[in-house]
């Protein structure tokens, strides 16, 4: 019973983190030595976690004591903001300099084109294209490695987006 006792008190920190998260307990990660108590590539995972949450205030307090604010290599940070149409933490992400050339390995599809096909509600999916285009970042004829653009994909699936995206690339 003892190792068990002790891989789990051992991971206590980032359980107690994880739990705060699903509480929505920004409070818990104002307090510096919660954030100090969690292994560096546990902070990754745990701001990733805040990206799918779509808890940008935590997200916040979390990016400041990350080395790495890309996130892992199959799944960037950037990617996982877009997918998810958050464009507070994808501003914050462009601010703070990541990486956002990841173009998705099986079908080439980059940021604009997970914005579009993404998890978001279609108002956030355009407060993300528009971040992009105040920052003369869209490319909404962005191809990918099947020739798909966005505006191709957003016509696709029926979404509100087509009128707008094509707006935008003006």
């Amino acid at each position: 019973a003892l190792p068990v006792y002790l891989a789990v008190h051992q991971d206590a920190p980032y359980i107690d983190a994880q739990a705060a998260l699903s509480r929505g307990d920004a409070a818990f990660f104002r307090e510096a030595q919660n954030l100090q108590a969690l292994k560096n590539q546990e902070r990754e995972r745990l701001f990733a976690e805040t990206i799918r949450h779509k808890r940008t205030d935590i997200a916040r307090l979390v990016a400041p004591t990350l080395n790495n604010l890309n996130g892992a290599p199959e799944s960037p940070n950037a990617f996982l903001a877009a997918y998810t149409a958050n464009a507070e933490i994808l501003e914050m992400l462009i601010d703070r300099g990541a990486d956002l050339s990841y173009r998705e390995p099986l079908t080439g599809a980059g940021l604009i084109h997970q914005i579009v096909s993404g998890a978001g509600k279609p108002a956030d999916q355009l407060s993300c294209l528009s971040l992009l285009k105040k920052r003369k970042m869209l490319d909404v004829n962005a191809v990918a490695d099947f020739g798909t653009t966005p505006l191709m994909i957003a016509a696709e699936r029926g979404s509100a987006l087509v009128h707008p995206l094509h707006e935008l690339g003006d």
